[in-house]
């Protein structure tokens, strides 16, 4: 009974914003990513510590992140822009020869992981995207990553089941996911903004980007990365802290 009376209630709040279809982006959002990012990177940083003592673990954990954070700025989220934090690395610490060798061997060893760790799913991500779909909305998926992570990724998590090819929409990796994106992505699903729902981790990427075209429901999920909380969040913005489990709740109580 109060399942029924949830999805008439998200029938009701579609209705009344005219709602035809709901992006989702898909690290962050439906999946935790930036746990595997930490994990590998506090790895990384241990087994430096091995081998250099000297260094503090705190201090080293810090300036990689910063350096990985600066990086993102330049290179956005192309892997090979790991690259460019190891020699960063390299240069700040006077490595050459056989230490700079340990270095791309631990980059290749420890940080490349991230890219071969299965992700785990947020809870309620599946359920969200389902009771959408079950209120006939058109589903899709906006992500920024590299093409073959992303396909791994769809395909550990299961969630290729609910994304087809079609509905997926992967933003360049050497460029910042922005407006033109997300237009693009409504764009294929053959809506107009304002009849989609934005769901996003990232304030400059996702939800103000969203914004920017014309969407009015946007859901802002806050992210770990201090980068993606940066700036303003725009008036009309769902923030759901719970994460996206929580978000159909909050919706409704905005009917």
């Amino acid at each position: 009974m109060e399942r029924l009376l949830k999805n008439n209630r998200l029938r009701e709040f579609l209705s009344v914003h005219k709602i035809k279809g709901v992006l989702f982006d898909f690290d962050d959002t439906l999946i935790f990513t930036s746990e595997i990012f930490r994990y590998y990177m506090r790895q990384f940083s241990s087994n430096l510590i091995s081998e250099c003592p000297n260094l503090n673990f705190k201090g080293f954990l810090n300036f990689l992140e910063d350096t990985n954070n600066n990086s993102y700025k330049n290179h956005a989220v192309n892997p090979k822009r790991w690259l460019n934090v190891i020699n960063t690395i390299s240069q700040r610490l006077n490595f050459d020869g056989d230490k700079y060798k340990f270095l791309l061997h631990e980059y290749d060893k420890t940080i490349m992981q991230i890219y071969r760790t299965v992700p785990r799913i947020i809870p309620g991500a599946k359920e969200t995207v389902y009771q959408f779909s079950c209120a006939g909305m058109q589903t899709a998926l906006i992500t920024h990553a590299d093409e073959v992570w992303t396909q791994f990724k769809l395909s550990a998590t299961g969630f290729d089941n609910f994304f087809p090819p079609n509905r997926v929409f992967v933003v360049d990796q050497d460029k910042h996911k922005g407006p033109e994106d997300w237009l693009c992505a409504v764009r294929s699903m053959g809506l107009l903004p304002e009849e989609i729902i934005a769901f996003g981790d990232s304030l400059p990427g996702d939800i103000r980007a969203a914004k920017s075209i014309g969407v009015s429901v946007c859901v802002w999920l806050p992210s770990e990365w201090v980068m993606y909380n940066d700036g303003n969040v725009p008036e009309g913005v769902i923030t759901v802290e719970e994460g996206i489990g929580h978000a159909i709740e909050k919706l409704i109580e905005n009917t």
